[in-house]
């Protein structure tokens, strides 16, 4: 959700907020053999069903992020005009995935300039 602000005539403002919560999970793999595994292949299938189990667990998945950022903009001249921002940005992992907990948040901002050719 955003809104943007016209302050004056040379100066907008603009301000947003989003949030995404996602969760997902995968059952379970199944895999039928095609032939009886030999060699290096019956090595590849004897642990296959532990390694598929870790695809599971780390197939759930549950977060939330919220974003919150405001801005703007000022003209100098009728082509000559600055930028401003600033986000806060928040992630909530409610489960551990591959690299472990990601849950964490920070703080950005961008400043540019710009000319309207």
């Amino acid at each position: 959700m955003g809104a943007d602000y016209q302050a004056t005539e040379k100066l907008s403002i603009d301000a947003s907020i989003t949030y995404n919560h996602a969760e997902a999970s995968m059952e379970s793999i199944s895999l039928t053999e095609p032939f009886t595994p030999t060699g290096t292949l019956a090595k590849f299938y004897g642990d296959f069903e532990d390694r598929i189990g870790l695809i599971e667990n780390y197939s759930d998945l549950e977060y939330t992020q919220i974003d919150l950022s405001i801005g703007g903009s000022y003209d100098f001249t009728e082509r000559l005009y600055a930028t401003a921002s600033a986000t806060y940005s928040d992630f909530d992992s409610d489960e551990e995935y591959v690299y472990g907990d990601e849950s964490g948040s920070a703080y950005y901002g961008n400043v540019g300039i710009g000319y309207r050719f």
